[in-house]
């Protein structure tokens, strides 16, 4: 070694030893802000720090000798490592520390980027930094000028991560011994393992974070209700325990109790915890009028829980809610930031794609991104398994559905989006979004049925002001108004179920005999749309009988005459229009869905789909005993059980007897 090298280092190991205090101090303020990042993700962390000893200087400077001035040019002198439970948690971390240090791009990097695809191993985000003057994080600390040029190594990784790597890292990478090929072959198997079992937690707790953000959600508002009670009364004695504070509101907001929410959340705000403030935004958006200054905190409490975790997909979206409606660009932009950060997230996706359709006027995207959507929707069926966004998760698979063209599995999840709906806003949500699609109508069949469904379920179980003047605006009929009471005849129409009718036609027949009001059905000769005509036959004085059918239908049906009006659709062969459209008359009549009554007498698909929609609106439904198909599955499904409980459920099992139909007819 050369002397002139001799003397630097010397001078250099010196000059370590001067300043080795300073370095400790460092470290100190570092470990200060490390400490509000792992606070502001995870409630369990574990920072590390050292600084670099003597004798590790100076090996450091033997080995790599293009050091000129050591000390200035070391970026890890003062070293940091922040271990995090998964993960997302890094990740979260990782945003943090790009937002509020100076990062040196040329030595940062993340290890799991410069392994091979079939490669697996230490695993660690790792960053050169020095301090960013302007950061809000540390700003108060009032830190010395001086260290704001000292570089500093900040390394974040998972539990998981810091396990493998203490011991290859220290053993197998910087150890004084060369491992054996077959025992690096086995520390490689083990990190794939680690790896697994990072990403198996992050997905677990993805699901844990969907149950807290929809506690109560699968409870009926009178559950919701008793909860809230027992809550309040824990909340009185412990008005400090902010967890109580966030469930209540949670609970509060299933019911659309708006007010409650922004109270209680309001004294917690100062907290500046992510949670409160993201359903804080959520609440005062719903609560106050656009124009109001109490609605424009909404904005200024969302930045702020994405200021405090730029990874919350939920806040984001939420933004974008905020934004939808008066800045469409403003909420595309949030959308398409919210599925950046969680591609998985149904509610972001599903809005993302509205907002890029609009803006490209076709469906490339759509195609495009049909594998995303295949993803949200299995995880949206994990999710309902699991009871948990619910009714989102129905209504997110309607929408996915509709976009790949599958009307009938779109229909279907919007039914029991709108059954599991406990309150109007839920319904009157979805719609809004739905409604963005209006002029792609060419692109989405069907698409006018689901917003009919939507706005009459407003209707019927609400009374929704909104939603029925935008019924007004464009409902009109050629037919004369419907008469109540209404009773509803639903159900098989299949020419191989003939002797099924048969079983029961008299008995339906003779208990009409005391029944006064209209009666609808399908208006043709097959299965139980021909009772409508024998009815009207029996009892033409004191039964209006109404038909509704396509105005094309399949070759072997025909039009039974003998009902006394036959009303047409637009619809080409027999589907849920007819259904839709005689809903739209009813309420068009002005008449309330407790004045009407189904009957229900086996049926397919659309019987079935008819079954759902005469329950979500609130009226009553008699199935016939034994009739099969979709009218036994409906008594057997467990989505539609509550229906069939209490003194007067509006789902009742009849006796197929004249007696039995006659008084749920009449008297139920």
């Amino acid at each position: 070694m050369k002397e002139e090298r001799k003397l630097l280092i010397k001078e250099q190991l010196n000059l370590y030893k001067e300043r080795y205090s300073q370095f400790i101090k460092f470290n100190k303020i570092l470990k200060k802000i490390l400490h509000r990042i792992g606070k502001q993700i995870a409630t369990e962390y574990i920072i590390q720090t050292r600084v670099k000893s003597l004798t590790s200087f100076a090996e450091k400077i033997l080995r790599q000798p293009h050091y000129k001035d050591p000390i200035t040019e070391m970026t890890d002198i003062c070293g940091i490592r922040l271990i995090l439970p998964t993960i997302d948690d890094v990740k979260r971390a990782s945003m943090l520390i790009k937002e509020n240090f100076i990062i040196d791009p040329s030595i940062g990097k993340n290890k799991v980027d410069s392994l091979a695809v079939s490669e697996f191993g230490y695993r660690t985000d790792s960053y050169s930094i020095t301090l960013k003057e302007t950061s809000p994080l540390y700003k108060d600390l009032n830190i010395p000028k001086s260290y704001l040029s000292q570089k500093a190594e900040i390394q974040v990784r998972t539990i998981n991560e810091h396990a493998y790597a203490s011991i290859y890292h220290d053993l197998g990478y910087k150890g004084a011994y060369k491992l054996k090929d077959q025992w690096k072959r086995e520390f490689h198997r083990s990190a794939a393992l680690l790896e697994q079992i990072d990403e198996s937690i992050s997905r677990i707790k993805m699901i844990i974070k969907d149950y807290e953000t929809n506690f109560g959600g699968y409870l009926s508002e009178k559950e919701i209700t008793k909860k809230l009670e027992v809550l309040q009364i824990i909340h009185e004695a412990d008005t400090e325990n902010v967890d109580t504070v966030y469930k209540m509101a949670l609970l509060a907001r299933n019911i659309g109790d708006w007010s409650r929410v922004v109270n209680l959340l309001s004294k917690y705000a100062h907290l500046d915890k992510a949670p409160i403030l993201r359903e804080l935004g959520f609440a005062i958006r719903r609560y106050y009028k656009k124009d109001s200054q109490e609605y424009q905190k909404a904005e200024s409490y969302l930045k702020k829980v994405i200021q405090l975790d730029p990874l919350d997909w939920d806040a984001m979206a939420i933004l974008g809610g905020y934004y939808k409606d008066f800045d469409e660009d403003k909420a595309r932009d949030c959308y398409e930031k919210a599925f950046a950060i969680n591609p998985h997230d149904a509610y972001s996706l599903g809005n993302y794609l509205i907002y890029e359709l609009r803006k490209l006027r076709n469906l490339d995207l759509i195609t495009i991104s049909k594998p995303f959507i295949l993803d949200a929707i299995e995880r949206c069926n994990t999710q309902i398994e699991l009871e948990i966004d619910i009714p989102w998760a129905y209504y997110n698979i309607g929408l996915f559905n509709l976009f790949l063209g599958n009307f009938q599995n779109s229909f279907i999840n919007y039914l029991l989006g709108v059954r599991y709906s406990n309150h109007d806003w839920m319904i009157s949500t979805t719609f809004k979004t739905l409604n963005l699609l209006s002029n792609f109508k060419d692109l989405f069949p069907g698409l006018d049925l689901i917003q009919n469904l939507l706005l009459l379920s407003l209707a019927f179980k609400y009374d929704d002001e909104p939603a029925i003047n935008r019924l007004k605006s464009y409902y009109k009929s050629s037919y004369s108004k419907i008469e109540p009471p209404v009773v509803i005849i639903i159900g098989s129409t299949r020419n191989e179920d003939e002797e099924l009718i048969e079983k029961y036609q008299k008995n339906v027949l003779s208990g009409f005999n005391k029944y006064e009001g209209t009666l609808i059905s399908g208006g043709t000769l097959a299965g139980v749309s021909a009772f409508g005509g024998q009815l009207e036959e029996l009892y033409s004085e004191k039964i209006k009988s109404i038909g509704y059918v396509p105005k094309e239908i399949p070759d072997s049906e025909k039009i039974d005459n003998r009902y006394c009006e036959i009303r047409h659709t637009d619809g080409l062969g027999f589907t849920i229009k007819e259904a839709v459209s005689y809903w739209l008359d009813i309420w068009g009549s002005n008449i309330q869905s407790k004045f009407v009554k189904v009957l229900g007498i086996g049926g397919g698909n659309i019987a079935r789909l008819e079954y759902y929609i005469a329950l979500i609106f609130n009226a009553k439904l008699g199935i016939l005993e034994g009739s099969g198909r979709s009218a036994d599955l409906l008594i057997q499904d467990p989505n539609w059980k509550d229906f069939q409980i209490g003194k007067k459920p509006r789902l009742k099992l009849l006796e197929n007897t004249e007696k039995d139909i006659e008084f749920f007819i009449t008297k139920y």
